[in-house]
């Protein structure tokens, strides 16, 4: 578990996410356990609002921005999952998941096969 804040779900998938980062794996967990957190979500997609105190030790090169963490969850005969960790400048800000034909997601599923693409500083 990373924050307590997090849904079950959220939790399941920033783990199996950051078990795949190990290079910035550690400040990835200090941001996401000590990130104030709101959410915008419905049952076609959800988005987690991550803020960070900038006190906290920021990725490096400061100022990076964009989707740093993809998984993709490929159950069998289900339309693929997309979970995104954005940062901005440094900072993880967002969660971002969606079925890739933007039906409802099933927040409950057994994540059975993935794959991860990292931002090449991460692997």
């Amino acid at each position: 578990m990373i924050n307590n804040d997090f849904t079950d779900f959220e939790n399941r998938i920033l783990d199996l996410m950051l078990s795949n980062a190990p290079k910035y794996k550690e400040i990835l967990f200090e941001q996401l356990n000590n990130a104030n957190i709101s959410r915008e979500k419905t049952q076609y997609y959800s988005l987690t609002f991550l803020e960070v105190d900038k006190e906290r030790t920021g990725l490096p090169e400061d100022g990076k921005s964009g989707i740093i963490l993809e998984m993709i969850i490929n159950n069998p005969h289900k339309i693929p999952t997309d979970v995104l960790l954005h940062s901005k400048n440094g900072y993880v800000c967002e969660l971002e998941v969606y079925n890739a034909d933007s039906s409802e997601i099933d927040y409950d599923m057994q994540i059975e096969n993935y794959s991860i693409i990292a931002e090449s500083d991460f692997l």
